[in-house]
């Protein structure tokens, strides 16, 4: 009986762990395949379409189709190969739109040419490179990008710039190995530096990386819609040829396989280039379902701190009105994702006015509590928060439109007051320490530099509704600007 009830037990905890693991969904990884090119040549062969030439190509089409072969066979892996990739990128509006403009620039650049106007055609030209490299031309349309690089060399050829012409040409070269050229077509100075070129060419050492650099190819799978790129390329070698293949991950933004495979023994290369893709799958397989993933914990605590200038709104005491730089610190914490608490202080000096109505500088601290809600956009997070305010003036102030008391408020004890100018009363005096109080809110948004660190700005606004010697009916409804940064922890 006990053996039937654990038996029982064991089958009912298989079933909900294979329910489970059914319930999964995994996401299918979409790999785009980038044209490939064999480098295996040399500037003597620019001429002539020589065996050694034709095997290349033929063994570089057959290990292209072989990688293509190869991710088929994998669970979860969708091969895009080169004819949809640049269906993607070439159906896209814009695209079409810049690459027919590189078009239209590139035949006005080769009748510049033709016609002789060589520093114009090579900004036509110039233009032309650009427009192509927004519209991702050289995947779509290598043979123009290489069309355009052949009439930069060759207009700075007869403008007697030789060394830039050698690195137009290696461009050439680099976009189409396998272009052919008519012998004496062209003068012998010109097809020497071209076979210079290719020579330079295929001495590099990182060819993959010429053509597709890793800045290029992070915007061309996010454009493309894929997860991964993979390039295969045929490259000389000590012994004779060599396959290079990389795949490159849009997640990472590296490459997560680069192999090169020796041709001298086909069995085995493919053998550890079926081993290499194995590999690669068996990491780049994903789950879709993240809830076994923790969570990023939530920084609650926020340090704001920068520089506030204070305007009020209401001012019956000065003519002029005056202005009050000074400093704000806050502190946040989160008690949800909407939801804050939040205190603040203001420290600020008010400077007199250009009348000197306001006769000294005047120092008041300003203390704010409350609460506020906050939504995140992206890496903007705006917010709106309310609470209440309380100020003190931390110095006596004295305010007066009469300019006799600016110059005799302070006039001796044994001045006959009918000699004195200066009528006191009309020389408005809070003395030190007063105090206001009202309601306060705020209007500002936080921009996200780095995951603990954000600029932040806010307009603050204040109401005070009664305060202890302090004109509140004259004096009120200060706006204070501030800007700074944050810190989150």
């Amino acid at each position: 009986m006990r053996s039937s009830l654990v038996a029982v037990a064991l089958l009912g905890i298989s079933q909900t762990a294979s329910a489970s693991e059914a319930l999964r969904t995994w996401k299918t990884i979409q790999v785009g395949v980038l044209p490939g090119n064999s480098f295996v040549r040399a500037g003597s062969e620019m001429f002539e379409d020589d065996a050694r030439s034709r095997e290349s190509r033929e063994a570089m089409g057959l290990w292209q189709r072989r990688v293509e072969d190869s991710l088929r066979t994998l669970d979860l892996v969708r091969v895009v190969d080169s004819d949809e990739l640049r269906e993607r990128l070439e159906s896209r509006g814009p695209v079409r739109q810049t690459l027919a403009l590189a078009k239209e620039r590139f035949e006005l650049g080769r009748e510049r040419y033709r016609a002789l106007e060589l520093e114009s055609a090579g900004g036509q030209l110039e233009r032309a490179l650009e427009l192509m490299t927004q519209s991702w031309s050289e995947v779509t349309q290598p043979r123009l990008v290489a069309d355009t690089h052949l009439y930069r060399g060759l207009s700075m050829m007869d403008r007697g710039l030789e060394s830039e012409a050698l690195v137009a040409f290696r461009s050439m070269w680099l976009h189409d190995p396998d272009r052919r050229f008519q012998p004496g077509y062209y003068p012998s100075s010109t097809e020497s530096v071209m076979k210079r070129a290719l020579d330079d060419l295929v001495a590099m050492g990182d060819l993959v990386g010429a053509r597709y650099p890793a800045a290029r190819l992070a915007r061309l799978a996010q454009a493309a819609k894929v997860d991964s790129l993979i390039t295969v390329s045929l490259l000389p070698s000590e012994t004779g040829s060599s396959v290079r293949v990389v795949v490159y991950d849009k997640s990472s933004r590296l490459r997560t396989v680069d192999l090169s495979l020796k041709l001298d023994d086909p069995e085995q290369a493919a053998e550890l280039l079926d081993r290499a893709l194995s590999r690669w799958h068996s990491c780049a397989v994903r789950s879709e379902d993240r809830s076994y993933v923790a969570k990023p914990r939530m920084r609650r605590w926020q340090l704001e701190f920068g520089y506030a200038h204070a305007l009020y709104i209401k001012d019956d005491l000065t003519r002029a009105g005056f202005s009050s730089p000074g400093a704000n610190i806050a502190v946040n914490y989160r008690v949800g994702r909407a939801l804050q608490l939040f205190a603040l202080t203001n420290q600020k000096v008010s400077v007199p006015d250009a009348n000197r109505d306001l006769m000294e500088p005047m120092m008041t601290s300003r203390f704010a509590f409350g609460a506020g809600l906050t939504a995140e956009v992206g890496r903007l997070e705006p917010f709106v928060r309310a609470g209440v305010e309380l100020a003190l003036t931390l110095s006596d102030v004295k305010i007066t439109r009469d300019v006799a008391c600016k110059h005799f408020v302070g006039a001796p004890s044994t001045l006959d007051p009918g000699l004195n100018p200066c009528d006191p009363g009309r020389v408005f005096t809070v003395e030190a320490p007063a105090f206001v109080a009202g309601i306060h809110g705020g209007l500002g948004a936080r921009w996200r530099l780095v995951p603990s660190w954000h600029a932040q700005f806010e307009v603050q606004f204040a109401g005070y509704a009664f305060g202890s010697d302090f004109p509140v009916s004259d004096l009120n409804f200060p706006l204070t600007l501030s800007a700074g940064l944050g810190h989150r922890f």
